[in-house]
């Protein structure tokens, strides 16, 4: 099967999440990459197709409007004729406007990973692409979410159910490998490192991996109390920590005990 694989950002998190997704799969499959120009990671027998971008969100977004650059993307696909197009960031991107369209009506399916169904606080260029991904979702022929808490939100965004799918998260742990020393040394840092994990598998509804890690946690650093108290309010339930943490998420929006 020869699958496309894209992100419009490679920065940070988002970055490892693509470049661990892509090596796997480039060991079954034949894989392409549509990845920004400062993406420099090396996956064996995956081909990579590199478009410009720019050092801040504003030089970037009117990078992605050049109308160059849409061409040389759609003559890109049309090339390769690929037999799916996975797109892992970015669906309120200017470019998949074209894209999105372009894709079903050649019949090429197109799934996109959400990976937050709530759009995250920030200046105009991602209050307009919350919005711009309203139109580019209902084109998809497959949604892929990582926790069952966020299928009625997609639900909401008009997307029938049948579409929506679940692969919970993946571990990064493969890229920590070299940090193991540090860890060692650092019993506070790696202890709030198994804290989010443990929050993951909880968000994921997976609360037995959840509460292993809280443990686990714990027995890093007894003093970190955080994770006495994540691991409480596991024994309440996915739903309820989800609840829990939505709260948080409209606290930060505020900027109001944005260090809780």
């Amino acid at each position: 099967m020869k699958i496309l694989l894209i992100s419009f950002s490679t920065r940070g998190a988002i970055g490892d999440y693509f470049f661990l997704l892509a090596l796997e799969l480039a060991k079954k499959e034949n894989v392409f990459l549509m990845v920004p120009s400062y993406f420099d990671r090396k996956i064996e027998n995956a081909k990579i197709f590199r478009f410009k971008m720019g050092n801040s969100k504003i030089i970037s977004f009117f990078n992605l409007i050049n109308p160059l650059l849409i061409l040389k993307i759609l003559s890109f696909i049309k090339k390769e004729r690929f037999d799916i197009v996975h797109l892992i960031f970015g669906e309120g991107y200017p470019p998949m406007l074209i894209l999105a369209p372009y894709l079903e009506k050649k019949k090429i399916p197109l799934i996109i990973t959400i990976h937050d169904p709530e759009i995250h606080p920030g200046k105009i260029v991602e209050k307009l692409s919350g919005f711009l991904r309203k139109f580019v979702i209902k084109l998809a022929a497959g949604i892929h979410i990582h926790t069952e808490l966020f299928r009625e939100r997609i639900k909401e965004m008009g997307i029938s159910g049948n579409k929506i799918f679940i692969i919970p998260h993946g571990s990064f742990a493969p890229l920590f490998e070299k940090y193991k020393k540090y860890y060692e040394q650092n019993p506070k840092i790696y202890s709030n490192r198994l804290r989010y994990t443990g929050t993951s598998y909880i968000l994921a509804k997976d609360l037995k991996k959840g509460r292993e890690y809280f443990k686990k946690s714990i027995k890093v650093n007894y003093l970190n109390f955080k994770s006495y108290f994540y691991f409480l309010f596991s024994l309440l339930g996915s739903n309820f920590y989800y609840q829990l943490t939505q709260i948080k998420m409209s606290i930060r929006k505020f900027k109001i005990f944005d260090k809780i």
